[in-house]
């Protein structure tokens, strides 16, 4: 289950058509439907996703509505079974709520890019829990993702001085 279907969720939605997953997502803002059948993914409110996904992996922008947007309750809809990713920002997870979820059997593994509070504390417990993979922010960089990232921030200035609007805007009005 893809939590946030933006820019970088339709990636990995992308990359999973060749695992032949069946895909399901939530997101606030309305994808459109030649997007949803290209990417073969089905769109289920949040509840549903958490309560169906076998993975569960967050792609949203931190803001008002998204700090703390997966917390006890949440974990609690969860499979025992499921997997729980987090690569977007470390305060949408109420990290406490995950640690609880880790240590009660209401989640079996996570795999995080982010932390609540970075730098990390050394004594985070979840740099310590067997059933958590901790990667240090910097899972996407490479020579290719820097040139990658310079190359998109040119164009956008380049967009933006021309008076167009930049690419991949996110609409803060929703958050």
């Amino acid at each position: 289950g893809i939590v946030g279907l933006g820019r970088i969720g339709s990636r990995v939605a992308r990359r999973l058509q060749g695992w032949e997953c069946e895909v399901v997502y939530s997101d606030i803002i309305d994808i459109p439907e030649e997007l949803e059948q290209e990417l073969n993914v089905t769109r289920l409110p949040l509840d549903e996703v958490l309560q169906t996904a076998d993975v569960i992996t967050l792609h949203v922008p931190l803001g008002p509505q998204t700090r703390h947007m997966i917390s006890d309750r949440e974990f609690d809809m969860m499979k025992p079974t499921v997997i729980f990713i987090n690569a977007c920002r470390g305060p949408v997870v109420d990290e406490a709520a995950l640690i609880r979820a880790l240590n009660d059997g209401k989640v079996a593994a996570a795999g995080l890019d982010v932390l609540e509070q970075e730098p990390t504390p050394v004594d985070n417990p979840l740099l310590k829990m067997d059933n958590v993979l901790v990667t240090p922010h910097l899972a996407a960089f490479s020579q290719e993702a820097g040139e990658k990232s310079r190359m998109f921030a040119i164009t956008n200035s380049a967009r933006v001085a021309g008076g167009d609007e930049p690419d991949s805007v996110v609409p803060s009005t929703d958050f």
